[in-house]
């Protein structure tokens, strides 16, 4: 509240929807010399029962969408245990995908919580307002579930030192020259963000191919490496492309077959559901301009 006043442009309204725990501490002579206009709404006056029914009998709310299960009175204890009851599915749900477990419909064992989800509205609300009490991301994608880090989200994403770790790197510039790799090995797949037309696999001569000029000072084999037979590490530039290639694999981004890395839903998920959601935040930050609606 104290920053709404500090901030809100002059004559603003300032509206509370909250239950102070204690005491709230405002500069009233801020909001005085700003002549804000600051009310309150909460719930429950004899008008908002009015409008709220005149809405329904006018046909312009329409409540039976919302209802999913009706209990007599006298049932109470049964409603409790089906509230009870949806909140572990839901658990189970948001405990399945944080471990890493897929949630497929055609999955034998997780179908059931698959299909819990999209036909049970409490379970639905319920999983996803724990997504974003926790900044994470829900995404669908060819019948199953798969979550992934909101920005800035310190205990189920990588910080940069993380990742320099996980990677075995020490310098920012090996770091940023890893996560480059990374880039030019989506746009490898997805050329054209107008549709999604994806490659079957990858390899790591393709990406060296796609970026060669940027690395001129590193070789492009050491020693007795050849073609796909590369190691991970960071004296060439295949081993720099195998290390990145390895960490995609262990984030189950790729599955690896006889040098060729094939892209996972996972990955399709996590790619084409980001993209959309911050479309317009990604030509912001490359300079262009947004798409028309």
């Amino acid at each position: 509240m104290g920053q709404a006043i500090k901030y809100a442009r002059k004559g603003s309204v300032i509206v509370l929807v909250a239950v102070f725990a204690g005491m709230a501490s405002i500069d009233l002579a801020v909001a005085n010399d700003h002549e804000l206009d600051i009310k309150s709404t909460m719930m429950y006056r004899h008008d908002d029962y009015i409008d709220g029914i005149t809405l329904v009998n006018d046909g312009k709310v329409h409540l039976r969408p919302l209802i999913s299960k009706t209990f007599a009175f006298k049932d109470y204890l049964k409603a409790y245990q089906y509230i009870d009851d949806n909140l572990d599915k839901a658990i189970e749900i948001y405990s399945k995908l944080i471990s890493g477990e897929e949630i497929c419909k055609k999955h034998p064992d997780n179908g059931p919580l698959y299909d819990e989800f999209y036909g049970n509205a409490e379970v639905y609300d319920i999983v996803m307002n724990m997504m974003k009490k926790m900044n994470l991301s829900l995404y669908e994608y060819n019948d199953s579930l798969y979550i992934t880090a909101g920005e800035g989200n310190r205990v189920f994403g990588y910080t940069n030192d993380d990742m320099k770790k996980l990677l075995g790197l020490r310098l920012n510039k090996e770091l940023y020259l890893c996560y480059f790799i990374m880039y030019m090995t989506l746009l490898y797949f997805y050329k054209d963000s107008s549709s999604y037309q994806f490659r079957e696999y990858v390899k790591s001569e393709n990406i060296i191919d796609e970026i060669a000029l940027l690395w001129d000072e590193l070789p492009a084999v050491t020693g007795n490496q050849e073609g796909d037979s590369a190691r991970a590490s960071k004296a060439s530039r295949a081993g720099y492309v195998k290390l990145v290639f390895n960490f995609m694999s262990a984030q189950r981004l790729f599955v690896e077959n006889a040098d060729r890395y094939y892209p996972t839903d996972r990955m399709k998920a996590l790619s084409e559901n980001y993209f959309e959601e911050y479309r317009g935040r990604l030509y912001q930050l490359l300079g262009g301009e947004e798409e028309d609606a």
